[in-house]
């Protein structure tokens, strides 16, 4: 293997060079050939035997010996024209600094799976997803990267499948509840309005009242609420069929009192928490 830094315009002239389409080199550039002396090359530019050797420009980096480069990790990979691809890297304490973000960013991760499924085990693993996305590509080994893209992904799956069940289950808790209240006594009120212990989702909510329809014969107005620490959502169905005069407050009447009620009466008890408390 030969290598040498040769002006551009005249390297540019070598029968057979392989350079990268669109560019730019730096002048001088330096010249690899493998199995032709570039002395010989540089003496006869235009000699078509010049082709069947592997002769090309490099910007990169040289040393010179490979122990000089200590450790060396591929931070990127990718494609710059058809069928060429290019590879970033780097070496020495550039990779051990790589390696060491990598490190950090892998003990955040395996504390995350080591939690509980939950909603907030999600949000962390959402969290580190972005960050491995955004923040450190380009900056930690490529493969590192890909295995964390992947154990991410795994507790995604695992997410999904949890909030698939609790659906399924709020569906189910819906549909009794709606059962339930027009049952008996409550069969002739105009409507039902209900907060109920279940996710916050619009689209559960829904699905679970056009479930209960199903099961239900009569058609009549129904407005559902869930709640979480960040969020109120409400769903309301009014069927095809019904009275042309319709108020919600006829509805919200029985409602409005039950919660009136049951916040006098949590404020009485929380007066005479405090009169102990003083006393």
């Amino acid at each position: 293997m030969y290598g040498k830094d040769v002006p551009l315009h005249i390297a540019e002239t070598i029968r057979g060079v392989r350079r990268i389409f669109e560019e730019k080199y730096p002048n001088p550039v330096r010249v690899v050939s493998v199995g032709a002396p570039l002395d010989e090359v540089l003496a006869d530019v235009d000699n078509e035997k010049w082709e069947k050797y592997s002769i090309e420009f490099c910007g990169g980096t040289h040393v010179a010996k490979t122990g000089d480069i200590k450790n060396l990790v591929i931070l990127t990979e990718e494609s710059i024209a058809k069928g060429i691809r290019r590879i970033f890297a780097v070496t020495g304490s550039d990779a051990e600094e790589a390696c060491r973000i990598a490190n950090d960013f892998d003990v955040k991760l395996s504390k995350v799976e080591r939690m509980p499924l939950s909603l907030e085990k999600l949000t962390f693993a959402g969290t580190l997803k972005t960050e491995n996305e955004k923040d450190l590509k380009g900056v930690i080994p490529a493969v590192r990267r890909s295995g964390f893209t992947n154990r991410i992904k795994a507790m995604e799956t695992e997410g999904l499948k949890m909030m698939k069940e609790k659906a399924k289950a709020d569906e189910k808790i819906i549909v009794s509840k709606i059962t339930e209240f027009f049952a008996g006594e409550n069969e002739k009120k105009p409507g039902m309005v209900a907060l109920l212990e279940v996710s916050p989702d619009p689209k559960s909510l829904t699905t679970a009242i056009l479930s209960a329809m199903k099961k239900w014969q009569t058609k009549k107005p129904i407005m559902l609420l869930a709640v979480d620490q960040s969020k109120v959502v409400h769903v309301c169905y009014v069927p095809q069929v019904c009275p042309l005069i319709f108020l919600w407050s006829d509805v919200l009447g029985d409602y409005r009192t039950a919660r009136s009620e049951g916040m006098v009466a949590q404020s009485a008890s929380s007066r005479r928490r405090r009169r102990r408390r003083e006393g």
